[in-house]
């Protein structure tokens, strides 16, 4: 039994580490030649932001991509009405913008959805308010701030001819070093390492382009139209055709964080395993069983390793269970070193833990669920994500 399970713990650790070690850090192809290309060549880009309330992120976040050093884009900002809290802040910005030659800049009303998640129906209203020669869409959320070579940098794959999904991710910044805001970001960058292995990539809405034909071969707007999420539900599309997205890490944001408590980083992680089962249920499954399997192991070591604490002699299993301990430790911080702001090591080891359980915490409560709630709103949601009512 004892070599059972410490060929157990060497298989999980092995998974990890080839999930999150190794470092696939190289620049891509396409940013390397993006500065020798001539602008002439650039497509032209509707940039579409959801904007829904005002975060205190959100100035600066929607400033950061009116600053982008690119040739032609309009910017597309679209709410759900002219109630939402952030339109007086739209309308000032774009007053100071009125001066400027470029971007244009416009403010699109979408409506209350009522067949899909109100998101996919503010994504929709910019994308049918593009300009007629738009050639790539750029789709952004109001709360994380870019460079300005962030735009270039991931339309520039598109640019090449080498995908037509480019896909981006982003680091949160934690205001300081507590539980829940270094955990939230222990999570994303876990996210963000398994977006970088080619094989499982996929687009976020947070920080993807896609070429307008493929968008409208693929039928994408049908699908959101009827869905409850836009990226997920845009991966099964690009799964069904046999496409990938390309990852672009040149094209990272960054998202201050500087309020967070356990019950909202749990809320929010749960809404990442519910959109996976409903589009995904094999990779749900699948993350469930090693979710399980991690959980049962780290019981069982923690158990053995204060046993040998205790005194209660040297056997096999306790030095096995420490080893997997000191492993599961040290992949956490080879995970740190990707991290622009990981904050002091025992913080950064305290938060890696507590992750791991959040995300087995909020993958349980996903088994029976049937509903996602956003902002007031309560979706009910049947197979490949399609919402069946909305409440």
């Amino acid at each position: 039994m004892v070599y059972w399970i410490a060929a157990s713990m060497a298989a999980v650790l092995a998974t990890l580490g080839l999930l999150f070690v190794p470092d696939r850090s190289g620049r891509s192809r396409a940013a390397e030649d993006g500065p020798a290309l001539r602008p002439a060549t650039w497509p032209r880009v509707s940039l579409i932001v959801p904007v829904a309330g005002i975060a205190d992120c959100t100035e600066a976040s929607l400033r950061s991509l009116l600053d982008q050093d690119y040739p032609t884009f309009e910017i597309l900002w679209v709410t759900r009405d002219a109630k939402d809290d952030a339109v007086s802040l739209l309308r000032r910005l774009m007053r100071e913008r009125e001066e400027s030659a470029a971007p244009p800049v416009r403010l699109v009303k979408s409506g209350p959805a009522s067949r899909c998640g109100q998101k996919n129906r503010n994504l929709l209203a910019g994308v049918a308010a593009a300009a007629a020669d738009t050639e790539v869409f750029v789709f952004a959320d109001s709360t994380h701030e870019a460079r300005p070579d962030w735009l270039r940098s991931l339309v520039a794959p598109i640019s090449f001819g080498r995908t037509a999904v480019a896909t981006g991710y982003h680091h949160i910044l934690p205001a300081r070093a507590t539980l829940p805001l270094l955990g939230r970001a222990v999570t994303v960058l876990a996210l963000y390492r398994l977006q970088e292995c080619r094989h499982i990539t996929q687009p976020w809405g947070g920080n993807t382009a896609i070429a307008r034909a493929l968008f409208e071969r693929l039928k994408v707007a049908d699908t959101w139209a009827g869905n409850v999420v836009d990226d997920v539900s845009l991966a099964m599309l690009l799964r069904q055709a046999g496409l990938r997205a390309t990852p672009v890490r040149e094209a990272c944001l960054t998202s201050p964080l500087t309020d967070q408590d356990c019950s909202a980083w749990t809320r929010w992680l749960t809404r990442q395993w519910l959109y996976l089962k409903f589009c995904f249920p094999g990779s749900w499954a699948a993350a469930g069983v090693l979710l399980a399997v991690l959980a049962a192991l780290i019981a069982l070591a923690g158990r053995q390793v204060l046993v040998l604490a205790a005194g209660g002699g040297a056997s096999l299993l306790n030095f096995v269970s420490l080893a997997f301990l000191a492993g599961l430790a040290g992949i956490g911080l080879s995970l740190r070193r990707f991290h622009p702001r990981p904050g002091p090591v025992p913080y950064w080891l305290a938060a890696v833990a507590a992750a791991v359980f959040v995300a087995i915490w909020s993958h349980f409560r996903t088994w029976r669920a049937h509903e996602i709630r956003w902002k007031g709103v309560r979706y009910t949601v049947g197979a490949k994500g399609r919402v069946i009512s909305v409440h």
